[in-house]
């Protein structure tokens, strides 16, 4: 097994997941394109807004942990079919990020259907009331696997020890992610003050030598 960098590992997978997709379609499959979409984007709300299969969306970007597009400070490529695209792509910047806006005539059964997920699964994840109109629901994690599984395994919580010269924001971007992530995962703000010496929990594939830590928590908003 050939040690990549980090951004290296997380990329192969997905242009892997792309080349293949273009290699397999049959010829009635439409045309394929590569849009550029914002981080911390959830595909399914893409697909759902989109008017684009969930899994369709799935099959053509295996490499998104979560079917999420990482957090940080860059845009991410996503394939769609070409007829897609422009919608797409300009839904990708305008909607909601991480939650669905309840439409008229919206049910648990059509958001689910359009989302990917099971009606109980949907239910759950808003305590089992349905937003009105104009109002955003949860979306509950997705369980697909990636195509890159085996880092998904490995993704969780572990222990970071802060080190001198060391910021909230400096740490999160080493990861991926901004500091109110960081600060999400520890119970902090991202005005409190970091120390050497202090651990820190950290979500993703741990550096070699690091011990992963089980986090139980109750659910949060």
């Amino acid at each position: 097994m050939i040690d990549l960098p980090g951004e290296t590992d997380a990329f192969v997978p997905r242009y892997s997941a792309a080349l293949e997709a273009l290699r397999s379609r049959e010829r009635d499959v439409p045309d394929l394109s590569v849009v550029l979409v914002p981080p911390g984007l959830d595909l399914r709300l893409l697909s759902a807004e989109a008017g684009i299969p969930v899994e369709t969306m799935a099959g053509y970007n295996r490499g998104f942990l979560l079917e999420k597009t990482p957090v940080g400070q860059r845009n991410w490529e996503v394939v769609v079919p070409t007829p897609r695209a422009s919608s797409a792509f300009r839904t990708a910047w305008t909607i909601n990020r991480r939650d669905y806006l309840v439409k008229h005539g919206d049910s648990w059964g059509s958001v689910a259907s359009a989302l990917g997920v099971t009606e109980s699964e949907l239910r759950g994840a808003n305590n089992g009331v349905m937003p009105p109109p104009g109002e955003y629901m949860y979306i509950p994690e997705s369980g697909r696997v990636p195509v890159n599984s085996a880092a998904a395994q490995r993704a969780g919580f572990y222990e970071y020890t802060v080190r001198s010269g060391d910021t909230m924001g400096g740490i999160g971007a080493s990861i991926g992610v901004s500091s109110r992530e960081v600060a999400a995962w520890n119970d902090i703000t991202t005005s409190t003050v970091i120390y050497p010496g202090q651990k820190l929990l950290l979500r993703g594939i741990p550096p070699e030598g690091s011990s992963q830590v089980e986090i139980v928590r109750a659910r949060r908003r």
